[in-house]
């Protein structure tokens, strides 16, 4: 449904048209849309393409929507048959191919067996007592065509046997002329049954006398004492073992070969390759890489995938263990992908015939749902133009599917539309009547809220100017904490230093006292030596009388004599200045001692007053520091009140462009509800619906708080009256 032009008012005296970007964020208000007249068409014309909608009917796509469902599923389906397909298919091919070649080693192994159970079997008889005489009776030398060895040879596949001994004889049941120069110790197959303990197979070699390639099964001889006498031997050519490979079927191109510990085939289809390295073999390096080295494999042997001659090829080896050699099967990769080739068009096939069955039923079915829906479609465009006069088709409402559950529920909202419409039709007058009321109240709340907005702006000036006079307390605050911190800090400097002279002072003054004891015992010593010159004194003058009675023999005694006299008198006098000199120093030094007692109380008493002026100057910047700190607090409340200040005042200015705006959206209000009045006009309503309308004009009742409300506002309760507090509020 379109919209319709408002024939915008003029602005009432006393209406502000100037409202502020924050009281209309969406910028709709005062604003006129251009609409069409309430007059025109408010639905498209019928069979008209909604502009930008492609026509694609109900039918179409239902029956797509089951066709790609379908397709989905069928695919789905088909692609997980075909890989749990392909799945058992391969599991089935590799069982297979483990199944044949179990059996090929099995075979092999019975057959290499049975030669190893011939040479036993002769040698154990070759080993009995007096057997070594016998074979020997011929005399020394190289011996032919022996009986026995002849008669020993019962195998189709073994030719003649030959016996060699240790000391170079040669023995053989076969009509081969040995040469002269010919010593069987020298020999590969010798040689590798020399270091065996039973029979064994030696490696692929050119035979001397047949010149084919060969493989010798051989076997020790011991005597009674357990020394080797010699070796029994017999030639199995390589064209035998290929035969007996080749009767197995592996497949389109398929075949087996058969590899020895050193990477040598030892049969091959190919006979010519028989006794050549895999690794000199074109293309088949890889495969000797995979077959004689260690490699991932499984149970019963490896598996590996490689190219030969330019095609893919699946491996799969085995090893003898009783010989050493290497059995192994090759299949073309092509020959594993035709089951899944003839797989793959089955499950084409099915599906294209399953998509063709599917199209069909999605057709009739499209076709059988979209008919009914196409009926309701066609009701609800002359639904859409107006008119409410027309019942919904009778054959849809009688539906027991979800499209009758649509169609009753369409023609519930037809009746309910009809009931709607007469009731938008009494609520618009009322519309009305509730703007205009509304639109004064706007007015006088937006004066009450301009007187607002001046008295908070008058406080949040005030309260910046009692937060800058804080600011400037605080300042001289901190200035003077920080010279009292600084005179607490000297305090504690002279009182250390007060301390510290104190203690000197006690120092000097037990120096003092030391020095007067030191000065006594100097003194009693110079009494000594005063003593001790007078007796040297004495003694001279002995001497010299003495040395007088002698005559002249006691002349040069009489000089040492009094030379003596001379420094006992020296030191004397001596002793004497030193004794003087020392009573004046104790006098000093006593002075000095009684003055240092004296002022040393003096000293502790500055020290005692000092630590007194400290501890004061510490509570005055605690003290200082706790007014700070609460000048700091009352300056932040006083920001805060200045903040919040000019936070109501911005707010009584948006309060004053919301209601500015209320104003205008009442206004409009007013037109909207007159064109809402032009627009219920343009419906066709039939004569129950206008009943219906008539005795229920408010089929969509209100809240019962929004009753109340429009209650309330009609009769004029609730609204602020002049001179009171509401005008402010």
């Amino acid at each position: 449904m379109n919209d319709h032009s408002v024939t915008k008012q003029p602005a009432t005296p006393g209406t502000p048209e100037d409202v502020p970007v924050s009281a209309d964020p969406t910028g709709t208000i005062g604003k006129s849309d251009d609409r069409k007249s309430p007059t025109t068409s408010l639905i498209r014309p019928r069979g008209e393409k909604i502009p930008g909608r492609t026509a694609f009917r109900l039918q179409t796509k239902l029956g797509l929507l089951l066709f790609f469902l379908a397709a989905a599923i069928i695919a789905i389906f088909s692609v997980a048959g075909f890989l749990s397909s392909r799945t058992l298919s391969n599991r089935l091919i590799f069982q297979g191919l483990r199944q044949d070649l179990a059996s090929l080693q099995q075979s092999v192994e019975s057959w290499a067996q049975k030669k190893l159970v011939l040479i036993d079997s002769v040698g154990h008889t070759l080993e009995t007592p007096g057997m070594y005489e016998t074979l020997r009776q011929f005399g020394p030398g190289h011996v032919n065509h022996h009986p026995f060895l002849q008669s020993s040879g019962y195998d189709d596949a073994v030719g003649t046997l030959y016996l060699a001994f240790r000391d170079g004889v040669h023995t053989t049941g076969s009509a081969w002329n040995i040469p002269d120069d010919y010593d069987p110790r020298e020999r590969g197959w010798y040689q590798t049954a020399q270091s065996q303990t039973g029979p064994g197979f030696s490696d692929s070699y050119v035979d001397a006398h047949t010149g084919n390639l060969v493989i010798t099964a051989a076997r020790p001889l011991r005597d009674q004492e357990g020394e080797i006498f010699g070796v029994l031997a017999t030639d199995i050519s390589l064209g035998q073992i290929t035969e007996a490979i080749s009767e197995y079927c592996l497949g389109e191109g398929g075949y087996a070969f058969l590899v020895n510990q050193e990477g040598s085939l030892l049969a091959h289809p190919d006979a010519e390759r028989a006794g050549t390295p895999l690794e000199e073999i074109d293309g088949y390096a890889e495969v000797a890489r995979g077959i004689l080295g260690k490699g991932s494999g499984e149970s019963g042997g490896r598996q590996f995938s490689t190219t030969i001659a330019g095609r893919p090829h699946i491996i799969r080896t085995v090893t003898l263990e009783n010989f050493g050699w290497h059995l192994a099967m090759a299949v073309p990769g092509e020959a594993l992908l035709v089951p899944l080739r003839r797989l793959n068009r089955q499950f084409f096939l099915l599906g294209v015939i399953s998509l063709a069955a599917v199209t069909l039923v999605s057709s009739l079915l499209g076709r059988r749902l979209a008919q009914p829906v196409q009926e309701l479609s066609q009701y609800l465009d002359v639904l859409a133009r107006g008119d409410l006069d027309h019942p919904v088709p009778p054959r849809t409402t009688e539906r027991s599917d979800e499209i009758g559950t649509l169609a009753v529920s369409v023609q519930t909202l037809q009746q309910r539309f009809s009931e709607v419409v007469t009731s938008i039709g009494e609520i618009s007058e009322r519309v009305n009547t509730d703007s205009g009321l509304l639109r004064e109240i706007g007015q006088e709340a937006a004066r009450g809220a301009e007187k607002m907005a001046v008295v908070a702006q008058q406080l949040s000036e005030g309260s910046s100017r009692q937060a800058a006079s804080v600011e400037e307390v605080s300042s001289a605050m901190e200035e003077m904490a920080a010279n009292i911190r600084q005179s607490a800090d000297n305090a504690e400097a002279t009182e250390k230093i007060a301390l510290q002279s104190s203690r000197k002072a006690e120092q000097s003054g037990q120096a003092a006292k030391e020095a007067v004891e030191a000065m006594k015992q100097i003194a009693d010593k110079i009494v000594i030596i005063e003593d001790i010159a007078r007796e040297t004194n004495m003694l001279s003058l002995n001497a010299a009388i003495e040395a007088a009675r002698a005559g002249e023999q006691g002349k040069g005694f009489a000089v040492v004599a009094t030379q003596v006299r001379k420094l006992a008198e020296n030191s004397a006098g001596a002793a004497r200045e030193i004794g003087a000199l020392s009573a004046r120093s104790m006098e000093t030094v006593q002075n000095a001692g009684a003055l240092l007692e004296e002022t040393v109380p003096r000293i502790r008493q500055t020290a005692d007053l000092v630590q007194e002026i400290t501890a004061s100057a510490r509570e005055m910047s605690t003290g200082a520091r706790q007014v700070s700190e609460a000048m700091v607090q009352l300056d932040t409340m006083v920001q805060q009140n200045a903040a919040a200040a000019e936070e109501v005042a911005a707010t009584s200015e948006n309060q004053s462009g919301q209601t500015r705006a209320l104003s205008l959206a009442t206004r409009e209000l007013q037109d909207q509800a007159r064109s809402l009045a032009e627009i219920v006009a343009s419906f066709t309503l039939s004569s129950e619906g206008v009943a219906a309308g008539t005795q229920d004009p408010f089929a969509l009742p209100p809240s019962p708080h929004e009753a109340d409300r429009l209650r309330r506002v009609s009769s004029g309760e609730g609204f602020p009256k002049e001179g009171t507090d509401d005008d402010v509020a």
